[in-house]
């Protein structure tokens, strides 16, 4: 008798025990973690970062705060969002919080802020970005603001028009940009323009006001494709006329003209060589 006692004594406050630890546990919180905000902040122009997140089936909407706002910029229900209008060259702070979906309208991550950068301005085509040039090509070598930046080399003969409807060449790099213009005429002055395009859809420098183009493009020669060509002279006689040999470097349009030095009068000319 007196076991089975103890044995239902042993029961009963085991029982306890366990109904207890089950309580306790249920009271340490739900075990889910709470929505972690911004992922990346990724500035695709001077103007513009776009945030992205993870969904989660929890909240059904997520509110984008910019600089420590105590008033959400915008709701999105995706897990994207633009930030537009932003300075250039400038640093931010964005927080994105999840409205849970049980329609509380509560909002979780506040405490999960983001940093994030928007791109340097591009101030179009500098004499110091030319690398290389040769009668019959330009090259131009610079650093790019980001690899997400495509930049569009336009170029002209000088006094012609402008044709923004197609690049000379075009390239987009995260370390160093190289654009080229091929095919050029030796000895010829041609204008350079540079053009950066942006994922937001905007581009600079502007293209629209053509003076304005032309102030902020430069102009170079390239190297004259006819070497100079080789004038010699026999001795001069008395009572005959001298004689001019004319060799190397001309070709066949080229014109060689002999002038007095002392007063500019041409005393012989001749067409090719």
């Amino acid at each position: 008798m007196e076991l089975r006692r103890t044995y239902f004594f042993f029961l009963v406050v085991f029982g306890f025990l366990i109904a207890g630890c089950t309580k306790q546990g249920i009271q340490g919180g739900d075990l889910k973690n709470k929505f972690s905000g911004v992922e990346s902040a990724k500035a695709l122009s001077p103007s513009t970062i776009q945030l992205n997140w993870a969904l989660d089936n929890r909240y059904n909407a997520f509110n984008v705060y910019v600089g420590g706002s105590d008033k959400p910029l915008k709701t999105e229900t995706f897990s994207q969002s633009l930030i537009g209008e932003l300075l250039p060259n400038t640093n931010y702070s964005f927080t994105v919080t999840g409205i849970k979906s049980d329609g509380t309208g509560a909002e979780e991550g506040f405490n999960a802020s983001f940093q994030g950068k928007t791109l340097a301005n591009f101030s179009g085509v500098k004499t110091e970005m030319i690398s290389d040039r040769s009668k019959n090509s330009v090259r131009f070598k610079f650093v790019p603001a980001s690899d997400v930046v495509t930049y569009y080399l336009y170029s002209k003969i000088r006094n012609a028009n402008w044709n923004f409807a197609a690049s000379t060449d075009q390239g987009s790099s995260a370390t160093e940009v190289i654009l080229s213009a091929n095919g050029l005429a030796g000895g010829t002055t041609y204008c350079f323009y540079i053009v950066a395009k942006y994922l937001d859809g905007t581009s600079e420098p502007k293209t629209d006001i053509p003076a304005d183009v032309d102030s902020k493009a430069i102009c170079e020669t390239t190297e004259n494709s006819i070497s100079p060509a080789t004038v010699t002279m026999n001795s001069i006689v008395p009572g005959e006329y001298p004689w001019f040999l004319v060799s190397g470097g001309a070709d066949s349009n080229t014109k060689v003209e002999i002038r007095r030095l002392s007063n500019d009068e041409v005393v012989a000319s001749r067409l090719g060589v």
